[in-house]
């Protein structure tokens, strides 16, 4: 009978010593999730998941905020709904559909006079099939307008320089190096 207590109390402690374990493991859990909760809240972007009805099951992101949107404001409704298309070819959908095919696509789209970088990829459960669509969106406008911006500058000043019949050189002081366009070698017969 002695014998059949110890081993009960040995079995006792193993039992608490795993309930011990297991409570540590799910505090890391709860910081982690914490963390990785405080991380997407505020990341500049706007992140999402679809199911394979192309229906959203999450949305989150400060980019959230320049739409007034929310956080999961959207779950429950479909991207055709979101993006205000009956077209079954819009990029949109098209992109998403290609993701649940196992694509990762990346493109540039404009919604609501913004203008987004765009990666979206499938959502697996365990590495089989898709289950859905991730995607993050960055907001990059300004940088487009100041990219358009440079484009435009840089057309001015070539239609004044063919214009004037003047070459452009510039100097690079650090690699001593030195760069001609096209007229200046005309312009001197080299």
């Amino acid at each position: 009978m002695a014998m059949q207590k110890t081993g009960e109390h040995a079995r006792v402690r193993e039992l608490e010593a795993e309930v011990e374990r297991l409570k540590g493991e799910n505090e890391r859990l709860r910081a982690d999730a914490a963390r990785l909760r405080l991380v997407v809240e505020q990341i500049p972007a706007v992140l999402w998941t679809v199911d394979r009805d192309l229906r959203f099951t999450s949305s989150m992101g400060l980019g959230l905020r320049r739409l007034g949107l929310e956080p999961n404001a959207v779950v429950g409704r479909s991207l055709a709904e979101f993006f205000q298309t009956d077209d079954p070819d819009f990029h949109q959908l098209r992109n998403h559909r290609r993701a649940l095919r196992g694509e990762s696509v990346a493109y540039y789209s404009e919604w609501a006079g913004r203008v987004y970088q765009t990666y979206i990829e499938p959502l697996r459960e365990d590495g089989k099939e898709p289950v859905g669509v991730i995607g993050v969106a960055y907001d990059v406008t300004e940088r487009v307008v100041v990219e358009r911006e440079l484009r435009a500058s840089q057309t001015r000043l070539r239609l004044a320089t063919e214009a004037a019949e003047l070459g452009i050189w510039d100097f690079d002081p650090v690699n001593n190096r030195l760069y001609w366009d096209d007229r200046m070698f005309d312009i001197f017969k080299v």
